[in-house]
């Protein structure tokens, strides 16, 4: 399968696991899982809708459009988003029952959306039928758009007294979205693993400054034409990468260890406890791979 994607021109492989310890004996690196507040919509009350802008529902049939619209936006400045190709927005909106808020911004184009689903009705007829959402999947391109699909969950509170909601890897202010409690109830969704299956393709291309160059030596045993020397040196804002074959390196690193710095769930020297890199530990590694979560969440 390696040598498959290899020929195909795939610079990673990304997949849910069904047990991580079996997909570690093959190189891939664990990320971090999605985060998911439990609240009730009531605690969201500061939370006001925008000057200007109007949140419509409707069918996620009528809303694919929009959809398509604010995902590939968003896509654009997100670190390990998806691209979702025709076929695969067609797939999603098969037997798709779930409701679309839409957050419409002044000019009246789509800035936002919130895919959801919900039962129950407050706290009628026992726990079993207690009002509920889920929120599947939520995307804005601004923080006004974002208010107004926090605005539109809070306008559920008569009839809704548990809402999930995603955190998106971009959110590091979620704690704040709250308040009239004193703790955030929190769950996590599945993880993903990751891999570099063309650890050139992987690194070529990727944002960096600097005038450094750094040389490494990656050990793969899976993906053999990965286990050689490799010279990092920053370009025109971009790294370039120089296969150096069985050069020497000070630096050597495991395939676990360099997927983890190209997906930002690990710094270079955080490998060090796991036995993922040996030798120096550069600060260009450190300025080049910073930890930025990898949105890489896609609904199968």
């Amino acid at each position: 399968m390696t040598e498959y994607m290899r020929d195909n021109g795939f610079a990673t492989s990304v997949l849910y696991p069904f047990k991580d310890t079996f997909y570690g004996a093959f190189g891939y690196v664990n990320c971090a899982p999605m985060l998911r507040i439990v609240a009730n919509p009531a605690h969201l009350k500061r939370w006001k809708l925008p000057s200007g802008y109007t949140v419509e529902r409707m069918p996620y049939a009528d809303a694919l459009e929009h959809c398509r619209t604010v995902q590939t936006e968003v896509g654009k400045k997100t670190h390990g988003m998806t691209r979702r190709s025709d076929k695969r927005w067609e797939e999603l909106s098969i037997g798709n029952k779930s409701n679309v808020a839409v957050a419409f911004g002044p000019s009246g184009s789509p800035e936002g959306i919130l895919i959801h689903q919900h039962k129950g009705y407050a706290d009628l007829y026992g726990n079993d039928d207690m009002g509920q959402m889920r929120v599947r999947e939520w995307l804005w391109t601004n923080a006004d758009a974002r208010s107004a699909l926090l605005n539109y969950i809070h306008l559920h509170s008569d009839q809704i007294l548990k809402v999930e909601i995603p955190v998106n890897p971009t959110s590091d202010d979620y704690f704040q979205w709250i308040e009239g409690r004193n703790t955030i109830e929190m769950n996590t969704g599945l993880p993903f693993m990751a891999r570099c299956v063309s650890v050139q393709k992987a690194l070529e291309g990727l944002p960096a400054s600097g005038a450094e160059k750094v040389v490494f030596r990656v050990e793969d045993r899976l993906c053999e034409w990965n286990s050689q020397t490799f010279q990092l040196e920053a370009e025109s804002g971009q790294l370039r990468v120089e296969s150096r074959g069985s050069s020497k390196a000070d630096t050597t690193m495991s395939i676990e260890g360099i997927s983890a710095l190209v997906y930002g769930t690990m710094t270079a020297s955080e490998l060090v406890p796991y036995g993922w890199i040996s030798g120096d530990i550069s600060q260009a590694l450190l300025d080049w791979f910073p930890r930025v979560y990898a949105w890489m969440y896609e609904q199968y």
